[in-house]
């Protein structure tokens, strides 16, 4: 009778110490930053950087702002090369706006943004890697270039964007 309760008792421990593990793990992963492709436009290279960066953002050859966001693609099929779809980075007024809100978010305070929402997208430009004119998101030429890689190959398969 005494065994039995001792293998209870292990048993709950042992599945306290489990869920005790697998929440703590969950939380690590939750407020980790997950990292994304970043160009650097002078050294024209990819790096990685944490999503939550604002770009432009330091480049990694030297001390300029020149590291963009790159929506970097892979076909469907398996073993396909990767490429960069297009290249994004934000006005300086939405990056010092966007940096006031978290700024914000974080000692509780309330910020009013000067960008609107949905004004935003006009404050984002994308170009191509091979193109040096920056375009407006929400301008007709930009909606072409950030959709232009949304194309079915022969198998009706679409390409997926791929991180780190």
């Amino acid at each position: 009778m005494k065994s039995d309760s001792i293998k209870v008792i292990a048993i709950l421990l042992l599945v306290g110490f489990a869920i005790w593990k697998f929440t703590q793990n969950s939380k690590n992963a939750i407020s980790s930053d997950p990292k994304i492709y970043f160009y650097d436009q002078s050294a024209e290279k990819l790096f990685e950087a944490p999503q939550s960066s604002i770009p432009p953002i330091k480049g990694i050859d030297g001390d300029q702002i020149d590291g963009v966001r790159a929506v970097v693609i892979q076909p469907a099929q398996d073993g396909a090369e990767q490429t960069i779809a297009y290249l994004e980075k934000f006005s300086t007024q939405l990056k010092k706006d966007i940096d006031m809100s978290r700024k914000a978010e974080e000692t509780g305070d309330i910020y009013n943004r000067v960008i609107g929402r949905n004004q935003s997208k006009s404050h984002i430009f994308v170009r191509k890697l091979d193109s040096d004119k920056w375009y407006p998101m929400a301008s007709m030429e930009g909606i072409k270039i950030s959709s232009s890689w949304q194309i079915e190959d022969k198998d009706g398969n679409m390409p997926v964007i791929v991180n780190p």
